[in-house]
């Protein structure tokens, strides 16, 4: 958006407000977007899932939020289509599986339920990868909870015989994000030959290691 030195741009989205932990306040968006002075402009198009997702999504909030007691509602404003005719050829459905806990803890009265997750999950990828057309690792994605989870997946995996690439790394500080910054704030202190090339080859300015 381009200044004309009087405008504010703000993008938000009061039903993805995940931060109240870190002090977030929906209400002040939710408040900018029912004053009559302030123009709304809403994105309509979803350019990374699927059909199928959009979908879900759509008719998942449309029923969830859409009650009495909802701070917020789910209004025709909020339905998003696909952005592009490729997010169309591939369709398949949302699953949810239920797994019996109680029942498997029967037989294996040691394993934890998140243990028995990381089992079916595991069991899961390799029955699809011999028998649907996702026939590549590389073709599967596993979004965990908490960063804690990874381990769990990584030791789980490893019984299965299946690569990953997991980040294992724990906490908001140990993020990669946050790793660049604290280099570039060593290097405001002092010339640290580590820090700089951990700068200039991260993703802020695309050096290579020949480069540097």
């Amino acid at each position: 958006m381009v200044s004309n030195g009087n405008n504010v741009f703000r993008v938000g989205d009061v039903k993805q407000s995940i931060y109240k932990f870190r002090k977030a306040k929906p209400e002040i968006m939710r408040t900018l977007m029912n004053d009559e002075s302030v123009e709304n402009i809403t994105l309509a198009y979803n350019y990374r899932s699927n059909q199928s997702i959009v979908q879900f999504t759509n008719d998942l909030f449309g029923n969830c939020m859409n009650v009495e007691g909802c701070r917020d509602v789910y209004l025709e404003r909020d339905f998003v289509q696909p952005g592009t005719p490729s997010q169309m050829e591939t369709s398949n459905p949302v699953e949810f599986y239920k797994i019996n806990t109680a029942s498997i803890k029967e037989d294996h009265d040691s394993l934890e339920n998140k243990q028995i997750k990381a089992h079916f999950i595991a069991q899961k990828i390799v029955e699809m990868k011999t028998s649907t057309s996702y026939n590549k690792w590389s073709d599967f994605v596993i979004i965990t909870r908490t960063h804690g989870d990874k381990n769990l997946i990584k030791q789980v995996f490893d019984e299965y015989n299946i690569p990953y690439s997991i980040d294992a790394k724990e906490g908001f500080y140990q993020s990669y994000c946050c790793a660049i910054v604290l280099s570039m704030l060593r290097l405001v202190e002092d010339i640290d030959e580590i820090s700089l090339l951990s700068v200039l080859t991260s993703p802020l300015y695309f050096t290579s290691d020949d480069e540097c």
